[in-house]
């Protein structure tokens, strides 16, 4: 017969756990002064949703979504019959692509979520999980006592770890 999960082993369970065992790492950065093409470009190569800003000083300073890009500067769709892969100055996407200029005339600084907030490996569960919910957002940053970055953890992984209490 299976133990029925009560609230308060629902409650004991996100308090035990650690955000640590859970975020993803490393994740993907870049600093401040980068082009918005090279963050498209991690989006692509890493199939990242999110890349954190970090400064000179290798300190988090902002967050990027792929979702936040699309709605800045959606990509183009390629027309049937035309050949791009040879074009430097085309970023491919898929079935369609961006304009690298394009892209490199948004200055990366100004559109991030600037200072977003944060956790420490050492948070629990339950903390990720009130702060996502109270920012609607769908991932936090994961930084050590001097704001560097260390994780990055989503909802897809708390989704994950839940999943894997059935199995």
């Amino acid at each position: 017969m299976e133990k029925k999960i009560t609230n308060y082993d629902i409650r004991e369970l996100f308090v035990s756990i650690k955000v640590k065992a859970l975020m993803t790492k490393p994740v993907p950065t870049v600093y401040e002064t980068d082009d918005l093409s090279d963050v498209e470009e991690i989006f692509i190569d890493q199939h990242a949703s999110h890349v954190c800003i970090i400064d000179s000083s290798h300190k988090l300073t902002g967050i990027i979504s792929q979702k936040y890009l699309y709605k800045i500067r959606s990509p183009q769709k390629i027309l049937p019959g035309r050949i791009m892969e040879t074009n430097k100055d085309i970023i491919i996407d898929g079935d369609s692509f961006y304009d690298r200029k394009t892209l490199n005339g948004y200055i990366l600084k100004d559109l991030m979520d600037k200072i977003p907030d944060y956790l420490h490996p050492d948070h629990t569960l339950k903390d990720a999980i009130t702060l996502m919910s109270r920012l609607g957002s769908s991932c936090v940053p994961i930084v050590d006592e001097k704001c560097k970055v260390k994780g990055l953890l989503k909802e897809s992984h708390i989704v994950k770890m839940l999943a894997g209490l059935f199995d």
